[in-house]
């Protein structure tokens, strides 16, 4: 934004000087509005840690606590049903009850610390993952992995993996689909994820005003985390496909 002087010097000659004041409004809103970006990021990432670490206690709690309360009571049974022939049938029945919750722990373990991607990779714990659901609920889920190069923070696969698994439970819950996919497609620069599903799909509006009820403002906090953007395509009667990309540089 220019403004023009006039200096008079002592001979009554007229000296033009242009000051140019540079209007800095849009920077400083642009600052701004990066700072609260940031520190949101911050707020969420400290969220995230605070979750992981309680999910890892609770994991250990079931693990040591409960779960070998389980196992205690099963090998107690397993003594009085060989020792005595009377009530064999309930006996045998209490035992497979107490097998079923052996199972059902197992399963919320590793849903709160999923050891197959520590141990394995994302890729391999996503085509577990699939597989899983594929065998417990009949839905047919596909899984495509391309060119994956992994973050360069490896702990970041974990919530990539928070990422798909939340998807995945929202389809299990909401979508009534038969048919349901993950893929992973990875740039330069980039990995590109979709998830996608061919259920009843949603009215777009409608799931903007109710983003918790169906699990996706989860999914935007975690992303936006790592610094990534989501797309979701959807309408009623044609499935919900979410597409996100994270940098991976």
């Amino acid at each position: 934004m220019p403004y023009r002087i006039y200096i008079i010097d002592y001979e009554y000659r007229k000296i033009n000087i242009v000051l140019l004041l540079e209007d800095n409004t849009e920077q400083q809103r642009t600052e701004e509005t990066n700072k609260k970006l940031e520190e949101e990021r911050v707020r969420v990432a400290a969220i995230i840690k605070t979750i992981e670490s309680e999910r890892e206690r609770i994991t250990r709690e079931l693990h040591d606590g409960l779960g070998q309360l389980l196992t205690t009571a099963k090998l107690k049974l397993e003594i009085v049903k060989l020792k005595s022939a009377d009530h064999n049938s309930e006996i045998s029945e209490a035992l497979n009850l107490l097998l079923s919750a052996g199972d059902e722990i197992r399963r919320i373990i590793n849903d709160l610390k999923p050891s197959d991607v520590e141990s394995f990779g994302l890729v391999t714990g996503i085509e577990i993952l699939c597989e899983k659901i594929k065998q417990n609920t009949g839905i047919n889920v596909e899984y495509s992995i391309i060119n994956y190069r992994s973050p360069s923070n490896k702990k970041n696969e974990i919530t990539i993996y928070r990422i798909i698994q939340e998807a995945l439970n929202n389809i299990l819950k909401h979508s009534k689909s038969k048919n349901a996919g993950v893929s992973l497609n990875s740039s330069q620069e980039n990995l590109e994820i979709e998830i996608w599903d061919d259920g009843i799909g949603i009215d777009k509006i409608f799931l903007s005003e109710h983003q918790g009820g169906f699990g996706i403002s989860n999914i935007e906090q975690r992303t936006k985390n790592l610094g990534g953007s989501l797309n979701i395509i959807t309408s009623p009667g044609n499935g919900l496909k979410i597409i996100i990309n994270i940098p991976v540089a």
